[in-house]
């Protein structure tokens, strides 16, 4: 384990004299190697997850927006701004409709790609950090821990098949999606 020691000299101001010193000594636990990364292709994401075009489209939306903390703000009008990005359909009063954009939410959420922090009605949701995070190595590290991602490839001769499990630590979210690799 590292550690760094850091001395303080406590001084009287008015005498000079040294009233007292101290050492503090910080240990740091030693991070495994941040792991490879490299160009993301769109389009498997979405159907890696059973996720919609327009359920991927709104995602990779939502990954740009996001913050350090991989939370996203959702109120109306950035949800207008999304369903304009997603060309989706125009409501009678002529902006775009918001359905596309709340079905998407609730499937990715399904998924286990998203996930809503607080209650239902408070628009933050965060970005699954073993697949987006943004920051700093040892930061992403500890957020990792709150979800669970498992994925399991099983060769049945020419018909592969692929489980996905995603899982957030302390909360009821677990899913589970089987699907044929020809899919």
């Amino acid at each position: 384990m590292n550690y760094k020691e850091k001395n303080t000299t406590h001084i009287d101001n008015l005498t000079g004299e040294v009233m007292y010193s101290e050492t503090l000594v910080e240990y740091e636990k030693k991070l495994p190697n941040e792991p490879a990364y490299i160009k993301l292709y769109t389009d498997n994401v979405g159907s890696f997850f059973g996720l919609s075009l327009s359920a991927t489209n709104v995602l990779l939306c939502l990954a740009s927006m996001a913050d350090y903390d991989s939370e996203v703000v959702l109120t109306r009008g950035v949800k207008e701004r999304i369903a304009h990005r997603i060309g989706s359909k125009k409501n009678e009063g002529g902006k775009p409709s918001l359905s596309a954009v709340n079905n998407a939410i609730t499937d990715m959420i399904k998924a286990g790609v998203i996930s809503r922090i607080g209650d239902a009605g408070s628009g933050i949701y965060q970005l699954n950090p073993n697949l987006f995070a943004r920051g700093k190595w040892r930061d992403i590290y500890y957020k990792r821990k709150d979800f669970k991602l498992t994925i399991t490839y099983t060769d049945d001769g020419a018909e592969g098949k692929r489980e996905v499990v995603t899982e957030q630590i302390g909360a009821d979210i677990i899913q589970m999606r089987t699907q044929n690799s020809a899919e």
